[in-house]
């Protein structure tokens, strides 16, 4: 047996200190996911061992620090059996959103979260798994504005290209989309003149820049994520105009499928957003749906055009997109057409107590009262605001996110993803999940409910 080395006061591997230190060539530079520290940014607080003392002090609340083995299996034991007793039917269930479901209609969704991804909460997987349950064939394609090295970086305060994977293979079509300066939004053989197009060309390399600071940006967790109010906006109704569909946000659940042939739009009331008491981001624009029943609709084609009239006055777009329920109405208005969803989304009257008693388990209110014969109901701050939120099990919301994710509608997505690409030069076809590598248990088709 080779001799032990020998033991060095302060020491528990046998060297100094300050050779530990010098090893570790600066260790407290970096924060607790290995991403280099900024300054003011959060792991400037952090340990050599790269431990953060407001983690630590919550895992010592818990009896999890330091840590131990039993403590940690304790632990596990206690919250497997929180969640199996979750799984039991509450006292007073809510309507399932499945109730009513469309189960034959292909329906293309634009959806994007701007917030931190540590925001994302069980509250906007319910948003979104009511989005799948009561739409079975959507194929929703979640926007991620940021540069072309994000496709190479496995940490990112915004959501990552991975981040609806778990969906993808249970046999749901949705994915994250990453959008810049590069991103083909227009075809090639589109018009020069079609909507939108101009405002996009003139903004898109300050906008949506194809190379930045990926570290500067988005490796710290108190950066800003969110893009400018205006190409939130326009991203969303330009995929509407490319593809038909719906174009929502993570701030409300869906009880019942839109109406294929409805064309309209439910805009927040201004107390929902940027007018809220509580602290709403600045740079959001109001919670919004909007729906049109095929591509190249003449309203939305009216809205992006007043886009275009802004040019490169950026404050001009920014003004478009804090009061988008003007600009939509005007739209519609110009084109000659009825906002069939004016009603569409129950906004609860901004009520952040109201939105708030979904969570509640003491709560005696269903979704189906709630919606009141709208299709959605809005989830209040903690949706809206990127507020990490888990709802309490026996509540409407959390009820329906124990009983786990809805069942997928067999879909050939490899067909699904040569119908994508058929036709596409090279430089305009996307990424389609179906053509890359699997996953053992992807393939798994669930039979409709």
């Amino acid at each position: 047996m080779p001799p032990s080395p020998p033991s060095v006061a302060g020491s528990v591997d046998g060297t100094r200190p300050a050779a530990r230190r010098r090893g570790a060539r600066g260790a407290a530079r970096f924060d607790a996911r290995g991403a280099p520290v900024a300054t003011g940014g959060p792991g400037d607080l952090a340990a050599a061992n790269l431990e953060i003392p407001h983690e630590v002090a919550a895992l010592a609340a818990e009896g999890l620090h330091p840590v131990r083995a039993t403590a940690w299996a304790a632990r596990r034991a206690r919250r497997v059996a929180e969640h199996d007793e979750s799984r039991e039917p509450p006292e007073s269930p809510p309507t399932p959103p499945n109730a009513t479901r469309s189960t034959h209609r292909s329906v293309a969704v634009h959806a994007d979260y701007a917030h931190p991804v540590f925001h994302f909460s069980p509250v906007n997987h319910v948003a979104l798994e009511s989005l799948l349950a009561t739409h079975a064939r959507a194929a929703v394609r979640v926007a991620v504005v940021g540069p072309e090295l994000a496709r190479d970086f496995r940490y990112a305060n915004a959501l990552g290209l991975t981040h609806f994977d778990r969906y993808a293979k249970l046999g749901f079509d949705a994915r994250t989309v990453l959008v810049n300066a590069q991103t083909p939004l227009y075809a090639t053989t589109d018009a020069d003149d079609a909507p939108g197009r101009r405002w996009w060309g003139l903004r898109r390399a300050a906008l949506a820049p194809r190379h930045l600071d990926f570290l500067t940006f988005f490796g710290r967790d108190d950066a800003d994520v969110l893009p400018a109010p205006a190409l939130t906006l326009f991203l969303r109704l330009q995929s509407v105009w490319k593809r038909g569909g719906l174009a929502v946000d993570f701030t409300y659940v869906f009880v019942a499928p839109v109406p294929a042939d409805a064309r309209g739009f439910a805009v927040a009331p201004d107390a929902c957003g940027p007018a809220a008491p509580w602290a709403y981001h600045d740079r959001a624009p109001p919670p919004l749906l909007v729906h049109a029943p095929a591509p190249r609709d003449a309203a939305i084609s009216r809205a992006l055009a007043a886009f275009d009239a802004c040019g490169a006055d950026e404050r001009c777009a920014d003004a478009l997109a804090r009061d988008p329920a003007r600009l939509l109405l005007d739209a519609w208005r110009g084109a000659g057409l009825a906002n069939d969803l004016a009603g569409g989304v129950a906004w609860l009257n901004c009520d952040e107590t109201a939105a708030g008693s979904l969570l509640d388990a003491s709560s005696t209110i269903t979704l189906a009262d709630a919606a009141g014969g709208s299709y959605a109901v809005w989830l209040g701050p903690a949706a809206t605001d990127g507020r990490f939120a888990p709802a309490a099990p026996a509540s409407p919301l959390g009820a329906l996110f124990s009983a786990g994710p809805p069942r997928a509608v067999a879909v050939d997505q490899r067909a699904a993803c040569a119908r994508e690409i058929a036709g596409r030069p090279l430089s305009d076809r996307p990424r389609c999940f179906a053509f890359q590598r699997g996953v053992a248990g992807a393939s798994r088709r669930f039979p409709a409910r």
